[in-house]
């Protein structure tokens, strides 16, 4: 068995891969044999999504380089995108999901949510379309399992980016800050009655 990244261990212990170790259903031979993966996670109700990435990936080399809008992206090894994937097939993933990249004007407004697998470009989209529980509980009970496994997947990845802001972003933005702490330290303190 292989030793788990530390962010899928912290996963796995709150009992999110559960399905991978009591049976998962395989993965596709173009997705296993992938150079590149990556997952994206899209709330068309708040039109947002989060997206992680094999850290190797092309697309994503100067990610941490430039300045950036939104911080949205994660980079990680491949063999975590690997753990990522296993546990999105071991809940049902590639059973619900269908060949697709990009989502369309159309899917968005016929859907809450969607988790997109990329495997070297060729995508994967599982959506949770609306009317979908009527018809099919067991595809929305797969991508409740897969949507919470994402969050928590997502939020255990600790990332470095250079965000735009109005303090003049990355490394001046820690500098300001910096001086602003040393300054408000430097400040005598009250004796507070003594």
């Amino acid at each position: 068995m292989r030793i788990l990244s530390a962010t899928l261990r912290g996963a796995l212990l709150a009992g999110l891969l559960l399905p991978v170790i009591t049976g998962c259903a395989s993965v596709p031979s173009e997705v296993s044999s992938a150079a590149h993966l990556s997952v994206t996670y899209y709330d068309f109700k708040t039109d947002s999504e989060l997206s992680v990435a094999d850290e190797t990936d092309p697309r994503y080399s100067d990610l941490y380089s430039k300045p950036r809008d939104n911080a949205t992206v994660k980079l990680v090894s491949s063999d975590v995108m690997e753990e990522f994937v296993s546990f999105a097939a071991g809940n049902g993933f590639f059973e619900h999901a269908r060949p697709m990249n990009e989502p369309d004007a159309m899917l968005r407004a016929n859907s809450f949510r969607m988790v997109l697998i990329e495997a070297d470009g060729k995508g994967y989209g599982f959506p949770l379309e609306r009317g979908l529980g009527q018809s099919n509980r067991d595809a929305v009970l797969a991508f409740n399992d897969i949507q919470g496994g994402f969050v928590s997947f997502y939020n255990g990845i600790p990332q470095l980016q250079y965000i735009s802001t109005s303090a003049g972003g990355g490394a001046n933005y820690f500098d300001k800050e910096r001086e602003r702490i040393l300054r408000e330290n430097s400040k005598p303190k009250n004796a507070g009655g003594r």
